[in-house]
């Protein structure tokens, strides 16, 4: 009989794994049969063995003991139910079918593995910190709802995720996920994109094209930088929105559209009503729902997730045996600003993993920008720092514009307003 493993809480929480045949390791290291990806796990934390018709525990002298039912275990026989505690990570253990009035514990781990994961999972998001649980909450709650949602937060903080994670968790995921970036598309060419045109509409416009609109129907369709959309556009976003009805450029046949809308922004959208750059009920039809992406300054206690999470996603690209992160080097991640947010950690993380030379990851491989202080002693203003950082951006993409908004994680028609208001191109 298979035993299984259930992780409740940790950086791998909502895994399920059938425990099939003899000893197998859980751990850390690379030839874990269970990898965890908690800092607080040894590389080889313990060992499952089967004696007989039992499953035994044994710890394999690890750093922080491995407790069973919250008393440390040097060596243990399991039973159905018994909670496994390593670091941050508790595993539920369950063998043997399914016992009488033990149900409830078997139905709860199942349903674990099926909603809410904060890694490696469903929504492919790592996070245990309260700000995080509040975004998967939303997520559950809106996505199988077919309402407007709008993303909110700042540039790089993994908006387009949860754009993604609301499709996927919907009546429309066997339907089309299609992405329009609102500031990367011309202006001229913005209404062509999302309604579609007619043959002959306008100079280059040899064929009929559908829109991203029509290309959706039966999906989601995803308006990135919504805030950048002129106001003429919003005009006609609105009408479509309203009566389900898009009108190729061009045309005048009104074609039917099905189609789910989530809609992201970086802007404080009620600033830019006010401001009169962008319409109120616009705003009120995107805005049934809101779910604002936390900056990553503001969840530092995310960060060993994090961190081992894009660790491990660049250790074949480093080709080389990586063992975690030392102690300095995780101080050194946690206590940095990060002002692009996940995009710059994934950056930071990927230099390290190819650029280092240990198996483990120290504080000497994470290169970060400069401190904010000048020369005088004074620290820089928020200008400043933002010009140095932007003068950075393009040193590193070679002068390439679109690549240096990228890296930025910015639009590029904010990276040239920026490049004009400090005279650097």
């Amino acid at each position: 009989m298979p035993a299984h493993l259930f992780i409740h809480t940790g950086p791998n929480s909502g895994e399920a794994h059938v425990i099939e045949g003899g000893d197998i390791l859980v751990g850390r290291g690379m030839d874990c049969g269970v990898r965890l990806f908690d800092p607080h796990a040894s590389r080889n934390h313990f060992r499952l063995e089967r004696r007989g018709s039992s499953w035994w525990l044994v710890d394999l002298g690890s750093r922080n003991p491995t407790a069973v039912n919250g008393v440390p275990a040097g060596e243990k026989e399991l039973h159905w139910g018994d909670e496994i505690r390593v670091g941050n990570t508790r595993l539920v253990f369950l063998s043997g079918g399914e016992p009488e009035g033990l149900g409830a514990t078997y139905s709860q781990a199942v349903r674990q593995t099926q909603t809410i994961t904060t890694s490696f999972g469903r929504y492919e998001m790592v996070g245990s910190s309260a700000a995080m649980q509040k975004v998967f909450a939303v997520i559950e709650k809106v996505a199988p709802l077919d309402v407007t949602v709008l993303v909110t937060g700042e540039s790089g903080t993994g908006k387009e995720l949860v754009a993604n994670a609301i499709h996927r968790n919907s009546s429309r995921s066997e339907g089309a996920l299609v992405v329009a970036n609102c500031a990367a598309i011309p202006v001229g060419l913005i209404e062509s994109e999302l309604f579609g045109h007619e043959k002959g509409a306008f100079t280059g416009a040899a064929a009929r094209r559908q829109g991203r609109f029509e290309a959706a129907s039966g999906g989601t369709l995803f308006l990135d930088e919504i805030g950048e959309l002129p106001a003429e556009s919003q005009a006609k976003l609105l009408r479509v929105l309203e009566e389900k009805k898009v009108t190729r450029v061009g045309g005048t046949e009104a074609v039917d559209v099905d189609v789910r809308i989530v809609a992201a922004t970086n802007r404080h959208l009620r600033a830019d009503v006010e401001a009169g750059r962008f319409r109120q009920d616009l705003l009120f039809r995107l805005e049934v729902v809101s779910v604002e992406m936390p900056a990553l300054r503001d969840r530092s206690g995310d960060m060993p997730e994090l961190a081992e999470f894009f660790l491990e996603r660049y250790r074949c690209k480093a080709d080389r045996r990586l063992e975690g992160f030392s102690e300095q080097a995780m101080e050194k991640l946690i206590s940095h600003n990060w002002p692009g947010n996940i995009r710059e950690l994934k950056n930071v993380i990927e230099r390290a993993a190819i650029l280092g030379s240990g198996p483990e990851i120290g504080a000497e491989d994470i290169l970060l920008p400069e401190a904010a202080v000048r020369k005088d002693g004074r620290f820089e203003t928020l200008a400043e720092v933002e010009r140095r950082h932007i003068e950075r951006a393009m040193a590193l993409a070679g002068g390439n514009k679109k690549k240096a908004a990228e890296m930025l994680g910015i639009p590029r028609s904010s990276l040239y307003d920026k490049l004009r208001e400090y005279g650097l191109g």
